[in-house]
């Protein structure tokens, strides 16, 4: 006779949401605290520090553990895609000229555009450092052929985000205001610009790490 399932209230996710975002950011700065120089170690530890949603960290371990995969396996993983997105957001801040991010100035308004390029270009550094480490350890756990999928994953959203973003540039430029967009061109970078990155790409990853096939396609 199967056990009743515990109810999972909103403010147990909340909680788990907390400390997952906590565990992540602890995670980042195993690399970040590496950095000798104090003015730049804060700099690159700004982002990181000011703690998004953690929406991409949390559907990659959402759907990791579901599909019974360990949370330790999942943290280091969760961590590099929220690096991810840390980077991605200085740069496009630049792009979309914004002026705030997660309730303070933006990057490039606090330490100048160069600054916030040279700044992106190395947490990105550090972002493939901590895939190509966690990868060496998915190959002890998980098997070579487990890792090489979650570097070739990582790899096609980072690739799929560029393109979208590549769309948004120069079909918003092409239109000339984002009233004049037609809904296929939206569609195309929705799916590419953010869903790839928040949604399903983090989703997939979680369930390569659980060694669940069926879920992972090819998008």
């Amino acid at each position: 006779m199967l056990k009743e399932r515990q109810m999972v209230t909103k403010e147990d996710l909340e909680s788990f949401r907390n400390k997952l975002a906590e565990d992540v950011n602890n995670y980042i700065h195993k690399y970040i605290d590496t950095e000798q120089n104090p003015a730049i170690r804060s700099r690159l530890a700004d982002y990181p520090d000011r703690k998004g949603h953690a929406r991409r960290p949390l559907n990659l371990v959402l759907m990791g553990l579901a599909a019974g995969a360990d949370y330790e396996m999942l943290l280091p993983l969760a961590a590099v895609i929220e690096m991810s997105e840390n980077w991605v957001l200085m740069l496009d801040d630049i792009i979309d000229s914004s002026s705030m991010r997660r309730n303070a100035p933006s990057h490039h308004l606090k330490y100048g555009v160069e600054n916030t390029i040279n700044d992106a270009a190395m947490l990105q550094s550090m972002m493939w450092k901590m895939l190509f480490d966690y990868a060496d350890k998915a190959r002890m756990v998980l098997g070579d052929s487990t890792a090489k999928k979650i570097v070739d994953k990582v790899y096609e959203i980072g690739s799929l985000t560029y393109e979208g973003e590549s769309a948004d540039i120069n079909i918003l430029k092409e239109a000339g205001s984002i009233a004049k967009i037609g809904y296929d061109d939206y569609a195309k970078m929705a799916s590419l610009k953010t869903a790839a990155y928040t949604v399903w790409g983090p989703l997939q990853l979680g369930a390569i790490v659980a060694n669940a096939r069926s879920l992972t396609a090819t998008y």
